[in-house]
């Protein structure tokens, strides 16, 4: 006999269709410094809502499209790019990866995401998710992890 689904399947993110509430603050803070920044590291133990804060309807992602930075959507969703998704064989697993993630394989004349970005410089907004992957995917990968953080 088969188990029936567990209901309690613990919290979800929101997404873009879920307006964020009571987190204006966080946003503006956020906003500001990836615009005087331009790399931000936004960590906290799983399920604390880093994605609802990114994703949702009133959320980073949202406020900086609205401010005219090209970020990356994928049927109407923001789409957050993941490293640790690439072939084990492939020299640059991680770019590869991230690649995919933008569905950038094959898109123009680019064969990296160094490449892409210096070919169509658009002021995208790149953002990266469970990027400790890059560390705990394959951890004795140390070329591809190396070629990665080169690139």
């Amino acid at each position: 006999m088969k188990s029936p689904a567990n209901p309690y399947v613990g919290p979800s993110p929101l997404t873009s269709r879920h307006k964020l509430y009571g987190r204006d603050l966080e946003v503006a803070r956020l906003m500001n410094l990836l615009i005087a920044e331009r790399i931000v590291l936004l960590y906290s133990p799983s399920g604390a809502g880093k994605s609802s804060l990114l994703k949702a309807q009133g959320g980073l992602l949202s406020k900086m499209k609205a401010r005219g930075f090209d970020v990356p959507e994928r049927s109407g969703e923001f789409t957050l790019i993941r490293v640790g998704a690439g072939e084990t064989g492939e020299s640059n697993r991680y770019g590869a990866s991230a690649m995919a993630s933008l569905n950038l394989e094959g898109r123009g004349p680019t064969t990296s995401l160094i490449e892409y970005l210096d070919y169509e410089p658009t002021g995208e907004l790149l953002v990266f998710d469970q990027f400790e992957e890059v560390v705990t995917v394959d951890p004795h990968n140390h070329r591809a992890r190396r070629l990665f953080f080169e690139e």
